[in-house]
């Protein structure tokens, strides 16, 4: 019986400890692809390190809302925007809505044919 606790407490141990490294793994490639700052990326990896599942909800509390793709990929959108606006290149949005507007019946068949 003895032999038995022991086992299964090792492997509860041995479980528990691949969970904490598995979550410090994914912390440090979490914050990698939302910092370049090397300071936030040691203080958020070393909470999740000190504190396990407290610290990853820490972590969550913490760390930035977008990674660097996503406010790059936004960045861009905003420049092509106010490029747009600025030269004036606009799809012509109301010719677009005057043809959409127009009744067209399924009956009918089409101009020309």
């Amino acid at each position: 019986m003895r032999l038995v606790v022991t086992i299964l407490l090792s492997g509860l141990i041995a479980y528990g400890l691949a969970l904490w490294m598995s979550l410090v793994i994914w912390t440090f490639n979490d914050i990698r692809s939302r910092s370049q700052n090397i300071v936030t990326q040691l203080l958020g990896t070393s909470v999740v390190l000190m504190f396990s599942v407290f610290g990853l909800l820490l972590y969550y509390i913490i760390r930035p809302g977008q990674t660097l793709a996503e406010a790059y990929e936004k960045s861009l959108e905003e420049e092509t925007l106010l490029q747009e606006i600025e030269t004036g290149r606009f799809p012509d949005v109301p010719h677009l809505l005057h043809q959409a507007a127009q009744p067209m019946s399924l009956l009918q068949p089409p101009a020309g044919a």
